[in-house]
């Protein structure tokens, strides 16, 4: 996947492509939802572009002589702590453009350039949390023609975004997320990463401070971190359900109009073999373990104010999360004794103790995980480095190197 040995003209060939087939995409979602004067989400977009990227692999790769596809430039697919993203892997520098893990940029930041605006994008602009893109309300013939995407490969491109934009945010992610097991595996591995990554952080800073007298700003910091863990707990569960409802989500893609052009071939579910087949039944079984952990680690939080809607640790919470824990995994017995965690509890002056005890706790269910699926919780940067090299999930030897 690292295209770190291209020459200069298949950089440019790639960026081009990638830009084309991006607003293409665009443009094709946003005459489909009659959104010409709201733009698109950036979260519609990349859920779209996730799941046509997994076609368009699949379909190139098991009819090539129906569906003679190029590659589709610099757009991946990975996962995500929103769910799965289509998101892009860019050959060549941009100026300013901050790179998220040292790999992905800040997409809105490519219209900026001249290979990404030159469709026509009419701007951006932000609604509360979201960021929606103003795609061009055309792109002509001559734009498309001077694109390095062939006419066959455009009309399935715009047809397979017309299939996703169609459907509901729920079936978008679960077929993006959770499709097959392999896909479904990465999606909670994520969780896992970025859970151990934001909540360690939290940990990390009470380990050096005495918990009793928290100053504001580390009191929102160490909130930030905490709910960006509670919320990979709940996308979690969200995916596990992805996974039981599939059939549904399937259909509901099948059903579209625009799906008659393929048949009954999407959405594709091929699976590649590789070091994590098989895996997806031991990190849903693994998943409650981790919500346990993560439910110790709020009866903390609340001990030390930094939950507003609980005032007092619920005591039998505590104490039922650590049974759960000896119960289900290999951990030392002195790091889930209730009289430890309870007494701790108890004493003000234990509060720095205790987050030594959840750090401890921590590495124990991690090194649990680790043993029992045999894949390693590295740092978000690490990890989508290795799932990039290692355990990318499409097939991509097919496609002409450079595009």
């Amino acid at each position: 996947m690292i295209s770190g040995d291209l020459t200069n003209k298949e950089r440019i060939i790639l960026e081009e492509r990638t830009a084309f087939l991006v607003n293409l995409a665009g443009f094709v979602i946003q005459e489909q939802m009659s959104a010409a004067d709201m733009g698109i989400s950036t979260r519609k977009l990349y859920k779209v572009l996730a799941n046509v990227v997994i076609d368009w692999h699949w379909l190139s790769y098991n009819h090539p002589d129906r569906f003679r596809f190029n590659g589709v430039g610099e757009i991946v697919w990975i996962p995500h702590k929103f769910g799965a993203l289509g998101q892009i892997t860019p050959s060549v520098e941009y100026k300013d453009v901050q790179l998220y893990y040292g790999l992905f940029p800040n997409f809105v930041r490519l219209f900026e350039s001249r290979v990404y605006s030159k469709y026509g994008v009419r701007g951006i602009k932000s609604i509360g949390n979201q960021t929606y893109i103003l795609f061009p309300t055309y792109i002509d013939y001559p734009a498309k023609r001077k694109s390095r995407v062939e006419p066959q490969e455009q009309h399935y491109w715009e047809r397979l975004v017309k299939v996703y934009s169609a459907l509901d945010d729920t079936s978008l992610d679960a077929l993006a997320s959770c499709r097959t097991e392999t896909f479904g595996t990465h999606s909670l591995w994520m969780q896992f990463v970025l859970w151990k990554r934001y909540m360690g952080f939290a940990i990390d800073y009470l380990r050096q401070e005495n918990g009793y007298s928290l100053q504001e700003d580390l009191k929102n910091k160490l909130t930030n971190y905490i709910d960006t863990a509670r919320a990979c707990i709940g996308q979690i569960f969200v995916k596990i359900d992805h996974v039981n409802h599939l059939d549904e989500h399937i259909i509901k893609a099948q059903r579209t109009s625009f799906s008659r052009e393929f048949s009954s071939l999407i959405p594709c579910r091929d699976e590649l073999h590789s070091d994590i087949s098989g895996k997806l039944a031991g990190f849903v079984e693994c998943s409650h373990i981790l919500e346990a952990l993560h439910d110790i680690c709020r009866e903390y939080q609340i001990l030390l104010g930094l939950d507003n809607k609980q005032k007092m640790p619920d005591f039998t919470v505590l104490e039922n999360r650590l049974d759960y824990i000896e119960k289900h995994t290999s951990v030392k017995s002195t790091l889930v004794n209730n009289g430890r965690w309870h007494s701790l509890f108890l004493d003000i002056g234990s509060r720095k103790e205790i987050a030594n005890l959840i750090w401890e706790l921590s590495e124990g269910v991690f090194k649990y995980f680790e043993d029992k699926l045999g894949v390693p919780f590295e740092r978000p940067s690490g990890h989508y480095k290795a799932f990039l090299e290692k355990y990318y999930p499409l097939p991509i030897e097919h496609f002409i190197r450079g595009n």
